[in-house]
């Protein structure tokens, strides 16, 4: 995830074992926040290479999950099926106190959205993994079959444009961990400036605050 972490990025998929000592590096993409059943932070996002092609479906979902007792360090849960087999991308989570279950929505390759549900995203095991070095040659994923619903076609909705609400004391901590947590922007109202000359964009408007600002405009004949 980036810009934070003076824009050296916040989460990391891990790789995979392709020999007894090369690993194929993984990334994130499209990172989406949400909480867990009991609070804590959790991050979805889609599994890419580092050409930025998403993994085969039944790994391309990835989620992490904050530490309730160190609020800005999260750990790997592993990758989630989400039986699509049309692949997966822009993951996307929410709790659901009501039926007490997960929403998860993604919009497959034919940019089509479709959406499930799952009963418990911290819900994890064990599976075989050839060259794995530690845990007995085993990596943990999130479990699918029993825990993941069938998958449906249409929109539903999970997080609105991406933001979530956090606690005083879980802002302070990501604060101090990655530095800003906020990003800035600016939008300006488009205007025609004739080469050569300048003009005060007098309605610039930006989370930073930007006052206005002088731009000069000219081209090479």
């Amino acid at each position: 995830m980036t810009p934070l972490n003076d824009d050296y990025g916040v989460l990391f998929a891990r790789g995979d074992y392709v020999g007894v000592d090369p690993v194929a590096l993984r990334g994130v993409a499209d990172p989406s926040l949400f909480n867990f059943a009991d609070g804590a932070l959790g991050v979805i996002a889609t599994r890419v290479d580092m050409e930025g092609k998403p993994d085969p479906a039944a790994t391309a979902t990835v989620i992490f999950r904050s530490d309730p007792a160190r609020l800005a360090e999260f750990e790997e849960l592993g990758t989630l099926d989400l039986r699509s087999a049309d692949g997966v991308a822009r993951p996307r989570a929410v709790w659901d106190s009501a039926t007490r279950r997960y929403l998860v929505s993604w919009t497959d390759r034919n940019a089509q959205p479709r959406w499930t549900t799952v009963a418990d995203l911290a819900r994890t095991e064990w599976q075989a993994a050839k060259w794995q070095p530690d845990n007995g040659g085993r990596r943990r994923r999130i479990v699918s079959p029993g825990n993941v619903g069938d998958a449906r076609i249409g929109a539903v909705v999970t997080t609105a444009d991406d933001t979530l609400a956090i606690s005083g004391e879980a802002a302070t901590a990501l604060t101090r961990r990655f530095g800003r947590v906020v990003n800035t922007s600016a939008t300006v109202t488009p205007q025609k400036i004739a080469a050569g000359s300048s003009a005060n964009l007098d309605s610039v408007g930006g989370t930073s605050g930007s006052p206005a600002i002088q731009y000069r405009c000219g081209y090479d004949r």
